[in-house]
């Protein structure tokens, strides 16, 4: 009779011992296992130490919880002194709110990265489970993710050139873990927040999944089988998303080539261009609802979070809602100037017509040159973005206007509002770039000494 739990035991090993070999980790290795003291964790390190992997572990304790979270943080610590393994205690203290268990997560992970070079640590490992899996699955399936969020979690997933996640139980089933648990006599400490449904993980784990495994009982393999098999192609994908983009690294891509790709491939270049500008969702409802408008090719404005959307007939590009130019800026003389988003391109002509100097100026989607009459300015000019209230004497007009009636008056996108800069002269308004010339700075003589001004958008 003793020999089904010691097969079990085995076996349950086994599978771990064999994922972590099929990785590539050999008993050298330095492994660090991210213990908080409750199940999962301490059997994935329990089982880490049997196998006499070079295994240490870290802790945190963000007081969330109280004394339950002292005393998860003594637990872990009487345990491993007794196992003999290294800990390392993460006391870090952080306010309860809004976001709180993605402020815990991402605290985690910056620790972990910014400590793993610096240690040497090579993996990574995580007690997450198929239960763990499922339960992701489902929540991104509600989000309505694409391919990549579909993959669910990785096994294992490089962080940096260095450093890899891993997540040996990652096919262990909860009652495999609890099993074994009971089988070792191994100990650990309950989260009483994992109990309640207020979070929606929880709500998943503890009502959704259990209606769903007995109204449905082969649902939860199906989803899993789904998700190993979106991991197995997504590889390919992401390397042809990449070829097309390097072949389309400028901010207007052309529609045409885009939407001579595949669906799921259109999805994988625009997550991959909104992740370029900061957003980091993509859902497949906002996908349907961005591709739809790039075909219709119709130009329009539309915004994407703290981004817009821009399309023309031909091209289409994201762009953030406001030009970080917090900071004036000093323009020496001629030259090209570098900011983050952009670049500014000043030139001097001297007795040129007009149609000359805009064969000499470089074209650029979405802006225009500017021209100013050169014996009225002197150098440095100011680039800066404007003050509330700012006014300027548009050319022509009788007197002076706020720039933000002038915009509004001219149409000018929302958008494209929050991305103004000006170009002053003493505090005076000389130009918004891009837009117009104040009245006393225009060009009437087009053979006049001129100053040429041309913003670029960067790739």
């Amino acid at each position: 009779m003793l020999i089904y739990p010691q097969l079990g035991v085995f076996l349950f090993e086994k599978k771990i011992q064999s994922k972590l070999q099929c990785w590539g980790l050999s008993l050298s290795d330095d492994l660090v296992c991210l213990v908080s003291g409750g199940i999962d964790s301490m059997v994935l390190l329990y089982v880490l130490w049997k196998l006499s992997f070079k295994v240490s572990a870290v802790h945190f304790n963000f007081h969330l919880r109280g004394e339950e979270s002292n005393r998860d943080q003594k637990f872990v610590e009487d345990i491993l002194h007794k196992w003999g393994i290294l800990l390392e205690v993460v006391d870090s203290p952080l306010e309860k709110g809004a976001g709180v268990q993605e402020r815990a997560r991402n605290m985690r992970l910056d620790y972990i990265l910014s400590q793993a070079d610096k240690k040497k640590w090579k993996y990574v490992a995580t007690g997450h489970h198929e239960g763990d899996q499922l339960e992701t699955l489902l929540m991104r399936l509600l989000r309505g993710v694409g391919l990549r969020g579909f993959c669910g979690i990785l096994p294992i997933k490089a962080f940096t050139p260095k450093t890899s996640f891993v997540r040996p139980l990652l096919e262990c089933t909860r009652a495999e873990i609890f099993s074994y648990a009971a089988s070792q006599n191994i100990p650990f400490v309950t989260d009483s927040t994992n109990l309640t449904t207020l979070y929606f993980r929880n709500w998943v784990r503890h009502q959704l999944l259990p209606h769903l495994q007995k109204n449905k009982p082969h649902l939860p393999q199906q989803l899993l089988s789904l998700s190993a098999q979106c991991q197995k192609i997504f590889p390919k994908l992401k390397k042809d998303c990449d070829t097309f983009l390097q072949k389309h690294a400028q901010v207007w891509m052309c529609s045409e080539s885009y939407l001579a790709l595949s669906r799921v491939l259109r999805f994988f270049v625009l997550e991959a261009r909104l992740q370029k500008e900061g957003f980091h969702f993509l859902s497949q409802k906002l996908f349907i609802e961005l591709d739809s408008l790039i075909a219709k090719k119709r130009t329009l404005e539309r915004p994407v979070g703290a981004l817009f959307l821009k399309i023309t007939p031909d091209h289409f590009g994201f762009f953030r809602l406001k030009v970080e130019t917090k900071e004036a800026f000093l323009i020496p003389g001629p030259g090209i100037f570098h900011f983050p988003d952009f670049s500014l391109q000043v030139e001097e002509f001297n007795s040129l017509l007009l149609a000359e100097i805009k064969d000499k100026c470089q074209k650029n989607i979405g802006s225009r040159p500017l021209f100013l009459k050169k014996d009225t300015l002197s150098y440095p000019l100011e680039l800066r973005t404007p003050k509330n209230g700012e006014r300027f004497k548009p050319f022509g007009a009788p007197g002076s206007k706020k720039i933000s009636d002038y915009l509004i008056d001219k149409k000018v996108p929302f958008f494209d509002r929050r991305n103004l800069l000006v170009l002053s002269q003493k505090e005076k308004i000389v130009a918004l770039v891009g837009y117009e010339v104040g009245d006393d700075y225009k060009v009437k003589n087009s053979r006049e000494p001129i100053l040429c001004i041309l913003k670029h958008q960067n790739p």
